[in-house]
C-alpha cells in the first residue's frame, strides 16, 4: 500500500484512538513516522467508563407485607455478593418523594398480584416512567408476589402470562419471576374469600420459598456481573 504525501492543513495536532498494534497498519505507521510534520498525540483512553459501584433500585408494592420481605431478600442477597460491587436501595413505588430511576444503574420492580394483574401503586409507577424507561433504557428485572400453589395447577402460566402481556406494554425486562407469597385469611377481601371458599381455594398459609427467591436473586446478581464486566 503506498501513501500519499498529504498536503499542509491548519490543523498541527491529530488525535487518534489506536485500538490495534501500529505496526500492523499502513497507515498508522506513516502517522508515527511524521511525514508532514504533524505532532501525533496518541490517546488510549477508554470512551465507555467502568462502571466501579453499580447501583440498583429494588421497588416493590405491597398491601400486607409479604412483597415487602421478598424484595428485602432479594436486595440483601445481591448487595453482600462476594462479587462485584453493588448499592441496593429498597423502597415502595408509592415512596414520598418517588424513586428517581435516573439515579441507578439497574431496576429491580416487584408487586403481588391481585386477580392476575399487578396492584395499582405498581401499576401507576410503571405507566408513570414508561416515557423514561424508553428514552434512558435500564436493565430491569421484575418479579410479583402470588400464592400460586394454594391455587390449581392450571392457573400458573396463565397468571404469569397475563401479568407479563400487561407489564410489556410500558417496559422491556430481563426476566420475570412468579413467586410464593404469604396468604393469610384475615388479608383476604370477605367476597373473595367467599369466592375461593366456594371453589375450595382455602389453602391460607406461607408459601414463600427462601430458597427460590435466593436463586432467582442469584440469577439476577450474574447478569449484573456481565454488565459489570462489559462496562
Amino acid at each position: 500500500m503506498t501513501i500519499k504525501p498529504l498536503k499542509p492543513l491548519k490543523a498541527t495536532h491529530v488525535y487518534c484512538i489506536i485500538t490495534a498494534h501500529p505496526a500492523s497498519n499502513p497507515i498508522t505507521e506513516a502517522l508515527f513516522s511524521n511525514p508532514v510534520g504533524f505532532n501525533v498525540s496518541i490517546s488510549t483512553e477508554s470512551t465507555n467508563p467502568t462502571i466501579q459501584n453499580m447501583k440498583v433500585l429494588v421497588a416493590y408494592a405491597t398491601i400486607f407485607g409479604s412483597t415487602r420481605a421478598i424484595a428485602e431478600r432479594i436486595a440483601t442477597r445481591i448487595s453482600t455478593a462476594s462479587h462485584g460491587d453493588y448499592t441496593t436501595t429498597v423502597l415502595p413505588v408509592d415512596a414520598q418523594p418517588p424513586p428517581n430511576i435516573s439515579e441507578y444503574d439497574a431496576l429491580i420492580i416487584g408487586s403481588c398480584i391481585h386477580g392476575q394483574r399487578w396492584i395499582k401503586p405498581a401499576r401507576k409507577f410503571i405507566k408513570a416512567h414508561y416515557k423514561q424507561f424508553r428514552s434512558d433504557p435500564k436493565p430491569i428485572w421484575v418479579f410479583s408476589v402470588g400464592v400460586p400453589e394454594a391455587k390449581p395447577q392450571w392457573r400458573h402460566g396463565r397468571e404469569k402470562a397475563k401479568v407479563e402481556k400487561e407489564l410489556g406494554k410500558y417496559m422491556s425486562f430481563k426476566s420475570h419471576e412468579l413467586l410464593n407469597g404469604e396468604w393469610k385469611a384475615e388479608s383476604t377481601p370477605p367476597v373473595t374469600l367467599c369466592c375461593f371458599k366456594w371453589r375450595r381455594f382455602d389453602e391460607f398459609g406461607d408459601y414463600r420459598e427462601w430458597d427460590v427467591v435466593d436463586a432467582w436473586a442469584d440469577s439476577v446478581l450474574l447478569q449484573l456481573q456481565t454488565l459489570l464486566e462489559v462496562n
